[in-house]
């Protein structure tokens, strides 16, 4: 009883203190760029592929200073596809994101964080601009140096290390990175999959997706038995292609 409830306490003194960071940090963000009241609702974006393909962008929410995951978003970029574009690749999922919202009449967030650097920002803006939208407050944050990157503003600003603010803008940013990565990573492995999967004759989109839910990986399709094929609900012939086909290219 006695260890519970000072763990019980510890929990409770984490929370607190984990409330006063990110109220702390709110409150300074307001204070930075002179907002009327600490942002509720900061929305942050990120980009994601890799030399171009399979190229992706998350939003991810933070209210009052927490992550709000039911609101997180992740979108297919069209622009760019096959394209290593940042910039554009950011002005369409910004576009495409707030022409929704004004359509539908919600509210805009406090805040915008984009990752990424004034060339971003102002890809951010253009979308804003292309569809006849006031900007809410939209700033970005710079790797490297963690420069916050204000629109109206000549010079970044440059927040020290222990900085409340900062550290929250950081999480956020990291926190849509992390979101929109495995997003693109998971497109990738489903393309890798599908792509050897493809050339093997007999085997159409159904039975692809027949053989990975039964087998579960192409490396267990590839070991599998003509038996165990068969038992996987495909028909004899086919299985044998199958089998015939994953020997041939690895003897």
């Amino acid at each position: 009883m006695a260890a519970k409830n000072v763990s019980l306490g510890l929990q409770r003194a984490e929370k607190e203190q984990n409330y006063e960071q990110a109220l702390e940090g709110l409150q300074e963000l307001a204070t930075l760029l002179g907002l009327p009241h600490p942002p509720e609702r900061i929305e942050g974006f990120d980009i994601s592929h890799f030399q171009g393909q399979q190229t992706v962008a998350s939003m991810v929410v933070a209210e009052n200073g927490f992550p709000a995951k039911h609101a997180y978003r992740r979108f297919k970029i069209r622009v760019a596809e096959g394209i290593p574009d940042d910039f554009a690749s950011m002005e369409e999922v910004v576009g495409r994101r707030y022409r929704r919202v004004h359509h539908e009449g919600r509210a805009f967030p406090d805040l915008i964080l984009i990752d990424g650097g004034r060339g971003q920002v102002s890809a951010a803006l253009k979308a804003f601009a292309a569809a006849g939208i006031s900007p809410p407050p939209l700033i970005g944050l710079a790797k490297k140096e963690e420069l916050i990157i204000v629109p109206d503003r000549k010079d970044p600003i440059r927040l020290p290390r222990h900085s409340p603010a900062l550290k929250l803008l950081q999480q956020l940013r990291d926190e849509s990175h992390r979101f929109a990565l495995g997003y693109h990573r998971q497109l990738r492995s489903k393309r890798v999959i599908n792509s050897e999967l493809n050339d093997i004759p007999g085997v159409g989109p159904h039975r692809r997706q027949v053989l990975l839910r039964q087998f579960g990986s192409v490396a267990r399709i590839k070991t599998a038995s003509v038996a165990e094929l068969v038992l996987g609900g495909l028909p004899r012939t086919v299985a044998e292609g199958i089998y015939q086909y994953f020997r041939t290219l690895d003897p």
